[in-house]
Parts: structure tokens; sequence; C-alpha cells
């Protein structure tokens, strides 16, 4: 009887060893992840529809719009300065009733990266009343210092002062006459929402009228192009024209576009060898609308400058002509009055 029992107790143990291993399972091993692409912030071109902007502060009714968040560049960068900074003011709009204010804090974060340690100041841009009543803050955030930095720069308003035209930008280094920019920005006085224009090559220039934004560029030894976008629409165009070859020089850089009182032609300076002693320029004029083109005036002598002072309404242009002290020239500056189109002396 008892060894029936143990043998009972045999089969059930075996029969319950069978169903666990029947039953259990080896884990598999889990499905490869996907990697996640790493989330790229960009804006799209200038027919979308406008953004708010980061915060309206308006003391009519005793808001208080906070500090604005901070945006998150490579590296990511969290903390907001504690400092008060140092403000830059733009002349007012033509109505009198507005200005656009730049502020630079007073610190800076020193991050590594992959191109070593990096410095980063905090900047802020604001459309504001002059009355103080309110404020629109359109852009706060990190930006790489030294060469090659960006800033916040004020390009202009438009005549009715409905809109500030901002941009990101930076100046020429040592003796270029032209930079880079991006994000050209129309900024409404009203509401303080921002319309994104896109970019043109170089640092862009506000046509008189306030309808074009322009910006140009070299192509090749031959070509020039400028970029311009219709500050109404959003729409970009470019147009190509000739420039002097000067076989040489070993570089050469177009300044920014001077613009016609029409805004259908542009002049731009032409630059060549740049801080050395064969540095000279020529002025190329070019119609937007038919494509003429002509060089219209060249620089006497080495380290000569051409500036154009005024585009007159009959289409003359008065230059002038400025000899640098490192060429150890007596000429004083020197100017004249020309026809924009073809150069001749009025």
């Amino acid at each position: 009887m008892f060894r029936y029992a143990v043998e009972l107790l045999s089969v059930i143990v075996l029969l319950l060893t069978v169903a666990g291993c029947s039953s259990g399972h080896v884990p598999s091993e889990p499905a490869p992840i996907e990697p996640t692409p790493a989330s790229a912030t960009s804006i799209a071109p200038a027919t979308n529809t406008a953004q708010r902007p980061l915060s309206t502060l308006d003391l009519a009714e005793s808001t208080d719009a906070g500090a604005p968040e901070s945006p998150t560049p490579i590296p990511t960068l969290e903390t907001l300065p504690q400092s008060v900074g140092t403000t830059w003011e733009s002349g007012p709009s033509p109505d009198g009733l507005w200005v656009a204010r730049t502020v630079m804090h007073d610190e800076s974060l020193e991050l590594s990266t992959a191109r070593g340690e990096q410095y980063w100041n905090y900047v802020s841009q604001h459309v504001a009343a002059t009355d103080g009543s309110i404020t629109h803050t359109v852009r706060a955030e990190w930006v790489p210092d030294g060469v090659g930095g960006l800033f916040p720069h004020v390009l202009g308003w438009t005549l009715d002062s409905s809109a500030a035209f901002l941009y990101m930008g930076g100046g020429p280094d040592g003796c270029g006459v032209n930079g880079f920019s991006q994000d050209i920005w129309r900024v409404s006085t009203d509401d303080g929402s921002v319309l994104n224009l896109g970019s043109v090559p170089g640092i862009p220039s506000l046509s008189r009228d306030a309808t074009r934004i322009g910006g140009s560029r070299l192509l090749d030894d031959e070509q020039g192009e400028v970029t311009w976008i219709e500050a109404a629409t959003a729409t970009q165009h470019s147009s190509s024209f000739p420039v002097p070859q000067d076989l040489s020089a070993e570089w050469a850089e177009l300044s920014p576009p001077i613009w016609s009182p029409d805004g259908k032609s542009i002049v731009v300076r032409v630059a060549y060898n740049g801080c050395s002693a064969e540095w000279h320029e020529t002025l190329v004029f070019h119609d937007l609308v038919t494509g003429a083109s002509n060089v219209v005036a060249e620089s006497s002598e080495g380290f000569a400058t051409l500036y154009v002072e005024d585009w007159q309404p009959d289409d003359a242009l008065v230059v002038s002509e400025s000899v640098s002290p490192w060429a150890n020239s007596n000429s004083d500056s020197v100017e004249r009055r020309i026809d924009a189109r073809t150069g001749r002396t009025r």
C-alpha cells in the first residue's frame, strides 16, 4: 500500500514537471528598435502664415508676459540669464510710435562642442511702443559668440509703420564689403506676429519704398547675382549680371545692393583684393526689369573705396572716392555726380 502511494506520488511529480516545461518559454530576443531621427527645427519658406511672438506685454492691460522660454539649439541650453544686459535701440518707425530694441546680456556660457570650446551669449529682440505701453518680444535665444556668430539686426520699417524688418546676421570679416544673414522677419507692430520672409545672399538691404529686400553674391569671376524678396507677397526673384573680370585679382566680393528711388534698379560695389595695396573697386549698375547692366565708375588708384552717397530722383548718383591712409596717399575724398545708367558725368 505504501509502495503504491510512493509510485503515485512520483507519477504526479513527473506530470507536474512535464506540464511546467511545456507551459514555460524561453524569452525571445526583443525586436530591434528603429533609431529615432534627431528632431530638427526649421522655419518654412515665406509662404507660411505668421507665427505668434514669444510674448507680448501690454501695460494698458497689466499683463505680465514673464520670461520667454529659452530655445534649444545644439547643444541644448536651458539656463536663462540673470543679468539685465546692454540695450541697442533702432531709430523710430516713420510715424515715431515704435522702436526696435536688441538686448545682449552681460554674461556668457562656455560649452564644449565638437569644434572645441564655444562661448554663447543670450540675446533678445523686441518691437516696442515708444510710450512704453506695448512690448512684443519676438526673439530670445542663446547664440554663438565670435567670428561667424549671428546677431539680431534691424533692417528697417514699412513706410506706414505697420511692420519692422529684422534679421540675424554677421558683418564682414576684415576688409570684406559684405557679410552673411538668415531669417529675415517681418514683425507686425499691431500684434507682434512674425512672418519669415526667407533669406538672401550676404547682408540684406531694404529698398527706399520698403517693398523689396535684396542681397548679392558673385557666381563666378564674370557673373554676379542679386536675389530680392517682395516684402508684400514674400516671393523671391533672382537676376544675374556681368561684372568686370580682373585676372590679376586673387579674390573679389560684391557689396549689398544699393537701391534706386523706385526700387527697380540697383548698384553694387565690386571690391578686388581687399586689404592689399592692389585694393580697387568698380560700381556696376543693373536694371531688375530690363536686365541692362553697365560699369558706371572705377576707383582711380589702389586702396580706394567707392561710396554711393545718394541716388537722386533724376537717376544721378552722387559718388565719393576715399583713399585709405594705409596707401600713403595725399588724395582727399573726391565726390562726383554721374548718370546711374551710363556713368557719364553730370
